[in-house]
C-alpha cells in the first residue's frame, strides 16, 4: 500500500524544487492546491498513482523531470498557465499527461511513451498550447 503524498504544497507562492533523487511509491508523488509561481524542475518520479497532481494551480512550470511508471504522471485539474516542458513520461499505466478544466497551459517538447493515453485533455480545458511533443 502506497503512502498518501511524498510533497505537498499548499496555498503557497514562490517555491522551487529542483530535484535529485527518487519520490516513489506514494499515492500523489508531488500534491498541489492553489498554489502559484511554483518551479519544477529534475525530479524523478516512479510507481505513484499521481506523480505530480495540481489542483487550482497557476503559473507553474515542470520541466526537465522524469516519471515513469505511474498510474498518471501529470494531472491538472482546474489550472491556469501551466508549462510542461521537455519532461519524459514512461510506461506510464493510465495516461502521461491529463488535463482537466485547465486552461492557457503549454506542454512542449515532451517525450511520452508507453502509456495508453499520452496526453489527454477534456471538454472544458481550452486555449492550451501543445507543441512538438513525442507520443
Amino acid at each position: 500500500m502506497s503512502q498518501k503524498t511524498g510533497i505537498k504544497i499548499d496555498d503557497s507562492e514562490n517555491i522551487k524544487i529542483n530535484g535529485n533523487g527518487i519520490i516513489k511509491n506514494f499515492q500523489n508523488g508531488l500534491l498541489t492546491n492553489s498554489d502559484n509561481q511554483i518551479n519544477i524542475s529534475s525530479i524523478n518520479l516512479q510507481n505513484n498513482e499521481m506523480g505530480v497532481f495540481l489542483t487550482e494551480s497557476r503559473n507553474f512550470i515542470i520541466q526537465d523531470s522524469y516519471f515513469k511508471f505511474n498510474d498518471v504522471s501529470i494531472a491538472l485539474h482546474t489550472d491556469f498557465n501551466i508549462e510542461l516542458v521537455n519532461n519524459t513520461l514512461d510506461s506510464d499505466h493510465l495516461a502521461g499527461i491529463t488535463l482537466v478544466g485547465t486552461s492557457e497551459s503549454t506542454i512542449s517538447g515532451n517525450k511520452v511513451k508507453g502509456s495508453v493515453n499520452g496526453i489527454f485533455l477534456d471538454g472544458h480545458s481550452n486555449s492550451n498550447l501543445i507543441d512538438s511533443n513525442v507520443t
